[in-house]
């Protein structure tokens, strides 16, 4: 047991080691996450989202650490209109392997939440599934993408979460894990308003993360 409780210490946040890592596992990484249950955890994140905040119109949407486009997939299942995507990702690997499902409109760029250069407030919605947890400094990420977020607009969040079932799966992957009253905590500093936790409702996703959703204020 002591041993389990020193996995999650093995953090990987420089860039070239979390691009190599997500590089191997792209071929198979979409397959994974359907199996163990996200695409329903992210459908049902992308359905709460749009409930709280609905549009009335195309919006331009920013994935940032987009992978295979999956939390995208899901936000475009649950709205009507055919938004713009940018799918922001490190590994061109991962976003080889993004469906084309999201969009016909959707532009691949190869990039870090922090120093990818992006306008500045200019997207309706903020996208980012389990990405801030490789990240140097969570917070400094979080601001990035609360100030690339318009005025009024809706950030969706999947974070990984502390449980003692992810302790290996954290140990491979190298991530960070938050409690769920920490992300509130950072999502308040970074200036988001309206924080509502959403706990994943079943499966793998409910141990493994936690969704969140945030506004920036007009």
């Amino acid at each position: 047991m002591r041993r389990l409780s020193l996995l999650p210490s093995r953090r990987i946040t420089s860039e070239p080691a979390v691009r190599s890592l997500y590089a191997r596992a792209a071929l198979g990484w979409q397959a994974g996450i359907e199996r163990i249950g996200y695409t329903e955890a992210y459908n049902n994140l992308a359905r709460h989202a749009l409930e709280a905040a609905p549009l009335d119109q195309a919006a331009q949407v920013l994935d940032a650490g987009a992978g295979t486009g999956a939390l995208s997939t899901a936000f475009a299942r649950n709205t009507p209109f055919h938004c713009s995507y940018d799918l922001l990702d490190l590994s061109p690997e991962m976003l080889a392997q993004a469906t084309t499902a999201v969009s016909a409109n959707t532009r691949q760029i190869t990039g870090a939440i922090g120093t990818a250069t992006l306008p500045h407030q200019s997207y309706d919605r903020v996208l980012c599934g389990h990405v801030i947890e490789h990240c140097a400094d969570a917070q400094a990420a979080l601001n990035w993408l609360f100030d690339h977020l318009k005025p009024g607009g809706q950030a969706i969040f999947a974070i990984s979460k502390p449980h003692w079932c992810t302790a290996l799966l954290r140990w491979k992957y190298g991530n960070a894990a938050f409690t769920p009253a920490v992300v509130d905590q950072m999502l308040t500093i970074a200036g988001f308003t309206n924080i509502t936790i959403l706990p994943h409702p079943s499966g793998p996703p409910s141990r493994l993360s936690c969704g969140y959703l945030a506004t920036r204020a007009f």
